[in-house]
């Protein structure tokens, strides 16, 4: 099968993580030895993308723990005296510098998180008319059609739901709480926590719907394609003389689009893995910095510092959530493709 890569190439190329790998190359080696799928070298990448961007969280974690320190000793001092606006003012001028600290860190990780995703959603485009014609070699038409259409369907509610609507709400979940630390009473925390539910509870019913209509297709669609093809195989076997010989080459040439349909999805999934190792892992140790913060500095610290802290820190997990799942549902929906499109 002559399947064009150049699209899914330019992809790669243009991504961070993905300058240095060829697909073709991948597919190539899947189909040989299959040495790509080694574990070591997977999780070797990972903790390489981890370790780079230690430096950089460990610079972050060494302000938020100046700040915080230093609101401590500040508020120490100042409860020493009559005037407890001496105080209040001086919290407010140490939390304002940690709101901007938290806040210009958030602000990048939200990118990280919006270029991801948008970039996942672009590979995908490139990656399903290819996959989709080893699927239709090897299955039918019906099934390729409807692994094409649920993509394209995945794709339009991800651009819809989480680019547009989750991701900002992540951003005004962290706005409110950090404005709600400013005061004691803490008036709009209830908010906060409303627009948090709403981000995961829309992550989750989308991903329910997503897979959901791909389970159904799956068990469907395959099966009426494997009807009409082991129709046409009887039909071909009883032709006197060839029979035999037309149904044995016809099972060899779909047993050898088979390998290569598992090698263009698998190849697929690794790719995804790969490039996405380098962001995830940047939104992990911003979630890990501010958690970490929040539970090292509560003994010492302000309760609204600690409480802002930990804001930031489940601010950031949902990015990591949302990114990570928009990553699963992709890697899952094409395994699901792959299981139900194999030649039984």
């Amino acid at each position: 099968m002559n399947i064009d890569y150049t699209e899914i190439q330019r992809t790669l190329d243009q991504a961070e993580g993905g300058a240095g790998i060829d697909f073709s190359e991948l597919v190539a080696d899947l189909l040989g030895n299959g040495d790509a799928l080694s574990a070591k070298g997977i999780l070797g990448l990972l903790l390489e993308h981890i370790s780079l961007n230690l430096s950089d969280y460990g610079a972050l974690l060494l302000q938020i723990a100046g700040i915080a320190i230093g609101a401590a000793v500040l508020k120490g001092m100042t409860e020493s005296f009559q005037n407890r606006q001496v105080s209040e003012t001086g919290f407010f001028v140490t939390y304002l510098l940690l709101f901007a600290v938290l806040l210009s860190g958030f602000l990048l990780s939200f990118e990280i998180a919006k270029k991801t995703i948008g970039w996942v959603v672009w590979f995908m485009q490139c990656l399903v008319p290819a996959y989709s014609l080893a699927v239709a070699f090897c299955t039918g038409s019906a099934t390729s059609l409807m692994f094409y259409q649920g993509i394209l369907l995945l794709i339009s509610l991800i651009e819809l739901v989480v680019l547009k609507i989750l991701l900002p709400f992540v951003n005004v979940y962290l706005i409110l709480m950090l404005v709600n630390r400013f005061s004691r009473e803490e008036s709009l925390k209830q908010l906060a926590d409303l627009v948090r539910q709403i981000v995961m509870w829309g992550a989750k019913t989308l991903f329910g719907l997503v897979i959901g209509i791909q389970v159904v297709q799956g068990m469907i669609l395959p099966m009426s394609d494997k009807v009409k093809r082991s129709l046409l195989y009887k039909t071909a076997e009883v032709i006197p003389g060839i029979g035999n010989a037309i149904g044995g080459v016809t099972e060899t040439v779909l047993s050898t689009g088979l390998l290569l349909k598992n090698a263009v999805g698998v190849a697929g999934l690794l790719v995804l893995v790969m490039v996405c190792a380098a962001p995830l892992s940047k939104l992990l140790l911003e979630y890990g910095v501010c958690k970490l913060s929040a539970g090292v500095l509560q003994p010492i610290s302000d309760k609204r510092i600690v409480g802002s802290l930990s804001a930031a820190a489940e601010a950031s997990r949902l990015l990591l959530y949302l990114t990570g799942m928009t990553v699963f549902m992709f890697v899952v929906a094409v395994a699901l493709v792959a299981a139900s499109t194999g030649i039984h």
